[in-house]
């Protein structure tokens, strides 16, 4: 089967890096626990629906936005795809294979039909050493069902699309690919144009 097919399996969970702080990213924990992340000023991330259709969501629209962007650094800025000045979420993706993910959390709620976005790594942030390194993302849907998985080098971004309709929470799934990284690998993750429709 190619990277680009997509699979139906339900895979035992890898770390979520993106739910621990710095000191215990060691550690094991299950993507998505704890339900909804309250923001810095105590609220939640609002409810996605179908006003929501079609627009570029941003880290705003994402439920573990503190998390990703306190201790981890993402941001919503323009970053480089290729030679192209791209806006988009993105952030350090560090470490060797599925057990060092980060996750976006989403809740579409059922209310969708797709969820869509181009992953690519930012040229400006990723070290040289780096340049050879492929960033694997996933959609995971219900229970952690694998939905999609796709790859990008830093000078081939790819579109990835999964059909959500019985969908309640997605999450984005980002890792380096095992094949050439080392465990000080770091890549800078690009999520733009990211869509429910």
């Amino acid at each position: 089967m190619s990277a680009s097919q997509v699979t139906t399996s339900s895979p035992t969970p890898p770390t979520d890096v993106s739910a621990q702080p710095e000191a215990s990213k060691s550690t094991s924990a299950t993507p998505g626990e704890g339900g909804e992340e309250p923001s810095a000023d105590g609220s939640t991330p609002p409810d996605l629906g179908p006003d929501d259709a079609g627009r570029p969501l941003t880290l705003q629209d994402v439920r573990n936005r503190d998390t990703l962007r306190d201790d981890f650094g993402f941001a919503d800025d323009t970053f480089k795809i290729g030679n192209t000045p791209t806006p988009g979420i993105g952030g350090p993706v560090k470490g060797c294979g599925r057990d060092r993910i980060v996750t976006l959390d989403l809740r579409p709620a059922q209310q969708f039909q797709t969820l869509s976005y181009r992953l690519g790594q930012d040229a400006n942030s990723t070290d040289t050493g780096s340049t050879n390194l492929t960033l694997v993302t996933q959609i995971w849907g219900n229970d952690n069902e694998v939905l999609v998985t796709k790859r990008a080098k830093i000078t081939s971004p790819t579109d990835v699309e999964a059909d959500i309709k019985d969908v309640v929470a997605a999450q984005i799934v980002l890792y380096i690919d095992d094949t050439d990284c080392t465990y000080d690998s770091r890549v800078t993750a690009v999520v733009s144009d990211l869509k429910l429709r």
